[in-house]
């Protein structure tokens, strides 16, 4: 049985805190040189079937964290639809569940913060309670968790609706209401709040 194969480690070009891992003349892994370090690769050590298998797991670790931060980077995710998404990648399940864990405790992953910012997001279009607690579901977060930060949050659709009519400054009547029960909000409620706003109601049905 021949040898394991020699390590080399080669400078990356404008990027001098890392390395390639060469062995046999083959690049096999671009690590910085803490990481080869902390992996126990040197220069001139044999490339042994158990060094390669802590590579390998370092290097997968390392992209499935890259990948979970450029998730982050686009958009707050709950939990759940984080490790959808990166289930995807074809990770393990330890490997993901090992992520979440160190993202939680970094402070990258709150599903209390992201549950905040997403309902704010979504009142800010305009939305009805029902239509924002469907779209924060859709992301991940369970239907208690939901309901009960929406019923701490105060929100309401009949001050929505009267926010909503006091600010439109273009279109009917009509168009206005159409544009709410658009966004979800029920007819009569809608109907309720013109009526009270002294609008006129053409073309709203009760």
């Amino acid at each position: 049985m021949a040898a394991p194969a020699l390590i080399e480690l080669r400078s990356v070009r404008n990027a001098p805190q890392d390395v390639w891992v060469v062995v046999g003349g083959e690049r096999m892994h671009r690590l910085t040189r803490v990481a080869a370090a902390e992996l126990g690769v040197y220069e001139g050590d044999r490339w042994t079937a158990a060094l390669a298998r802590r590579v390998d797991a370092y290097a997968r670790a390392e992209a499935l964290r890259r990948a979970a931060l450029r998730l982050l980077g686009q958009r707050d995710h709950s939990t759940t639809s984080l490790r959808e998404r990166l289930s995807r990648l074809g990770a393990t399940t330890r490997d993901i569940q090992a992520l979440l864990a160190d993202l939680t405790r970094a402070g990258w992953l709150d599903d209390a913060r992201t549950l905040a910012s997403r309902t704010a997001a979504l009142r800010d279009r305009g939305w009805s309670k029902a239509r924002i607690a469907s779209a924060l579901e859709a992301e991940g977060f369970g239907e208690a968790a939901v309901a009960r930060f929406l019923g701490a949050a105060a929100v309401n659709d009949r001050d929505s609706i009267r926010e909503a009519i006091r600010s439109s400054r273009k279109g009917t009547p009509a168009a206005i209401a159409r544009r709410l029960a658009a966004a979800g909000f029920d007819s009569d409620e809608i109907w309720a709040a013109m009526e009270a706003a002294g609008m006129a109601n053409e073309g709203i049905e009760s």
